[in-house]
């Protein structure tokens, strides 16, 4: 049924009978806390940890309603599946429904301030006025009661002003949506979605867009010196890159970027791409004067530290349900810069956090680490060779998923 505030519920205080007076012993307990006393909204969020011994079936009997459960059910799902995606942002919490029930029954209004005396008494602040008419049925849907406005699409999701897990995914999800961005910001921190496809962007000053790891997205942040927050200019994985970069020399401090996320989501492209925008911009490659001979320099650097990537996933990299090829290891990834900031001056890698199970036992439809099949299958029909190291094909190795029939 359609939520609106005054429908079923002008005799509430009638008909809720010890339901309210436990709600309104809870609004005593917490208007004691504010000398000052409290208006509906902030009343809401002091409702939200004290309000549930309160509501109960009797309360939701009287909204029309079988159960509490049932009462709070029937309100428009947080989120809800409509063909292949998610929509619908609308959600109520139990404190809500306390408030409306206290409104509803006249205990405190919208427009009010209230405070508690040493008697118990719940009264207005004196000089205010709360003679306005209460509002009439059918005029104020449940829904005004909350805040979150689905049509708005933010850049920052710090800036939301009712933040709940499915606000921020249907955040996320517009963005992409309709406009294909696959980056949020939270604050200081990015948020980043891998499409699984290659997308474009546009690049102010270029008639043609590019694609968004392009070296014409590069050269675009990397000529704004710092200023990638301001309006306008979106939220991009070299945004982080930057700050980290220009904070080394303003802060003569150490620098680091933590990228985190489950298997699949992108996190070793989005490594390779903080580093590569680094080292550009360390090497004047995107400055005014920049030329091809620094350009080369930030391609060597960056392929002489690449070019450990086919050794380090051959032994820590594997075939997962997520993605075929998948780090099981963590990465720490060190460049060393000079005063200036300008020079590199060297580079080294760790690792850690080996997934070493995987050697023996792999959930189905999972392979052992690359190096055990590029090991095997490598030798080919070569018999002579198998022979020689005393190997078997892949397939016949319970370790590598053979002996059971599930070798993949």
């Amino acid at each position: 049924k359609d939520w609106h505030l005054a429908i079923e519920v002008t005799t509430l205080a009638e008909q809720t009978g010890e339901s309210l007076n436990s709600l309104k012993r809870t609004l005593r307990d917490i208007l004691a806390d504010y000398p000052k006393g409290l208006k509906l909204a902030p009343l809401q969020s002091s409702y939200n940890s004290r309000c549930d011994a309160a509501l109960d079936d009797k309360l939701a009997t009287s909204l029309g309603y079988e159960s509490l459960e049932n009462l709070i059910g029937n309100i428009p799902d947080a989120v809800r599946w409509e063909e292949d995606r998610l929509v619908g942002m609308r959600e109520a919490t139990r404190h809500e429904v306390a408030t409306w029930a206290l409104t509803a029954g006249g205990v405190v209004a919208e427009d009010a301030t209230y405070v508690v005396d040493q008697a118990g008494s719940i009264t207005a602040v004196p000089n205010v006025d709360t003679s306005a008419p209460k509002v009439p049925p059918m005029t104020a849907p449940m829904t005004a009661y909350l805040p979150y406005d689905d049509s708005v699409v933010y850049e920052d999701l710090t800036e939301m002003r009712k933040i709940h897990l499915p606000s921020l995914l249907h955040n996320v999800e517009q963005r992409f949506l309709r406009t294909e961005k696959i980056y949020s910001y939270i604050g200081n921190m990015l948020l980043a979605v891998n499409p699984y496809k290659t997308l474009s962007m546009p690049v102010p000053g270029s008639k043609d867009p590019a694609q968004i790891y392009d070296v014409k997205v590069r050269e675009y942040y990397a000529r704004l010196n710092g200023d990638t927050r301001q309006q306008g200019v979106r939220a991009h994985v070299f945004v982080v890159a930057d700050n980290a970069y220009r904070n080394l020399g303003s802060e003569q401090q150490n620098q680091a970027v933590v990228i985190s996320g489950e298997s699949g989501a992108g996190k070793t492209k989005s490594a390779r791409e903080v580093l590569r925008y680094v080292v550009e911009v360390a090497t004047g490659t995107h400055s005014a004067a920049g030329s091809r001979v620094s350009k080369g320099r930030a391609d060597a650097i960056v392929g002489k530290i690449m070019q450990n990537n086919p050794i380090l996933e051959a032994f820590g990299n594997a075939k997962t349900l997520r993605n075929d090829n998948s780090s099981r290891f963590g990465k720490y990834l060190e460049l060393g810069f000079d005063r200036s900031g300008q020079t590199i001056e060297g580079a080294q890698i760790q690792t850690y956090l080996l997934e070493k199970s995987r050697v023996i036992s792999q959930s189905s439809g999972e392979r052992n680490f690359h190096i055990f099949y590029l090991l095997l299958e490598g030798l080919g029909s070569d018999a002579q060779a198998r022979k020689q190291l005393f190997l078997r094909k892949a397939s016949e190795y319970r370790y590598l998923g053979g002996e059971d029939g599930t070798f993949v």
